[in-house]
């Protein structure tokens, strides 16, 4: 199917925002790369913030789309399903089909804005945290009671989400230092047991204190 010159100017973008970061990058250069004329971009998304917004929510709708939390955390779980679907939305999320780590510059874009944040941080990544946050807080609680503190809950969303995310960012190295062995698909069901695994344990040794 032939591309209309907005997703020309989209899949460009993502590649120039994920290689030089929002600030450095140009409308110039994104232009280029997409083969238009400048005048598009400003047709389309009147400004290069806006066109850095349209293109973080439009990833972030794709996803949420294709793995809503919802699918994986249903009230009439039991707390161990719960669990392991948190675990599993978020491996889903990083590296399914169409997630983060779907194409290496929707993953290099995503760590830019990490490393460099603007104010797409605050308006889509951080609304995504606290999403998982809230869900994971009333998993937590089912194990550990309402007594639990914010800091707690923070190291647990923490360790986490860091067991899920440290793998898609480094999956070159981890691949080269013969530590994923597994094809990818296999690996990711390896890694989610994984998590689940390591997380209810300590969830049931820290009731047990």
């Amino acid at each position: 199917m032939k591309k209309n010159a907005k997703q020309k100017i989209l899949e460009a973008a993502m590649y120039v925002f994920g290689e030089q970061g929002f600030r450095a990058a140009t409308v110039r250069e994104i232009c280029k790369k997409a083969g238009v004329n400048i005048a598009l971009v400003n047709y389309h998304f009147k400004s290069k913030k806006l066109l850095y917004f349209e293109l973080f929510n439009a990833i972030s709708t794709d996803i949420d789309g294709k793995y809503p939390i919802e699918k994986f955390v249903k009230p009439e779980m039991t707390k161990e399903e719960k669990l392991k679907g948190l675990v599993i939305m978020l491996v889903s999320r990083f590296f399914g089909p169409d997630g983060l780590s779907s194409s290496k510059s929707r993953l290099k874009l995503v760590n830019r804005e990490m490393l460099e944040p603007t104010d797409i941080m605050e308006e889509t990544i951080l609304q995504k945290m606290d999403e998982f946050k809230n869900a994971g807080e009333s998993v937590f609680k089912e194990y550990l009671g309402d007594s639990l503190t914010p800091e707690k809950i923070n190291m647990l969303i923490i360790s986490i989400v860091g067991q899920c995310a440290y793998p898609m960012f480094s999956t070159e190295l981890l691949k080269k230092a013969d530590i994923i062995t597994q094809p990818m698909n296999e690996f990711c069901k390896s890694l989610a047991e994984h998590v689940y695994e390591f997380s209810l344990r300590s969830l049931e040794n820290m009731r047990s204190k």
